[in-house]
């Protein structure tokens, strides 16, 4: 599942305008949240952690399930000068 949501940020990101970055939404907390993603791990055997940034600038990280991923890639315009884009090794 990992490796699948890799290659699925890898290509969203590549069609991604040079204003700007990926991010996901969420609406599992009631409202709307939107995060600028920096970082995407995982925890075996079935945890995924999506890490980055809210609206407001604060760091979050968001540990979830693989029978509940439920989210939306979206384009989002950067919150820093530069739109941050992911690096996959």
């Amino acid at each position: 599942i990992h490796e699948h949501l890799l290659l699925k940020v890898q290509s969203f990101q590549t069609n991604l305008p040079e204003n700007e970055e990926i991010g996901i939404q969420l609406a599992n907390f009631g409202v709307a949240a939107q995060i600028h993603i920096r970082s995407i791990g995982y925890k075996n055997p079935n945890l995924i952690e999506f890490s980055g940034v809210n609206a407001d600038g604060h760091e979050v990280t968001l540990v979830q399930h693989i029978s509940q991923l439920n989210f939306l890639l979206v384009a989002v315009k950067p919150i820093e000068d530069e739109p941050y884009r992911i690096g996959f090794r």
